[in-house]
């Protein structure tokens, strides 16, 4: 057997049955190859011939870690994605972009109970700090850094967070779950 290190194997998941697509992605994570998935916009089962018709495309699937995403995670990016949808219900803004203030996240966690003090604050400057490094150290680093779930702005001031296409695909596969 030989190894030859500028060569890269692609595995096609979208042939044979679930349990070979199955195999196949988990195979691929064992050797480091990469996946992909082809589909056609026209695809009729029923007819003799070419069942595939119209364009066809190919994607990369995500590959999620084996290590399940905490929940603490996925309701906060619900919450996020609640307050998003809230926000901007009937309106239509000229940016595709929506976003929440981080202050406005902060607010709405407390609210809910996900983010509290250990240490009572009597000055309102070093109470903002606080909750500023918890909602950080706790949630948006993890959701933004290590998952990329969610993006952050590189304002200074009046951060502006985003949900991300794979946090939103997140939202999807685990809306049932919380």
């Amino acid at each position: 057997m030989f190894f030859i290190p500028e060569c890269e194997i692609l595995l096609n998941i979208g042939t044979g049955s679930n349990i070979t697509a199955l195999a196949s992605t988990e195979a691929a994570r064992l050797w480091n190859c990469k996946i992909f998935y082809t589909y056609s916009t026209k695809y009729n089962p029923s007819i003799k011939g070419a069942r595939h018709k119209g364009d066809i495309i190919t994607i990369e699937p995500l590959l999620f870690p084996i290590k399940k995403t905490k929940k603490k995670f996925i309701k906060v990016l619900k919450i996020l994605d609640n307050a998003l949808k809230r926000k901007y219900i009937g309106k239509n803004s000229e940016s595709n972009i929506r976003f929440i203030y981080k202050k406005q996240l902060i607010e709405l966690l407390i609210k809910k109970g996900l983010l509290n003090l250990q240490v009572k604050h009597y000055d309102p400057r070093s109470l903002q700090s606080s909750y500023y490094m918890k909602i950080n150290q706790r949630f948006l680093n993890p959701l933004a850094r290590d998952l990329n779930y969610i993006k952050i702005s590189e304002d200074k001031r009046n951060k502006k967070i985003v949900i991300t296409e794979k946090g939103k695909i997140i939202l999807k596969i685990f809306k049932y779950l919380i």
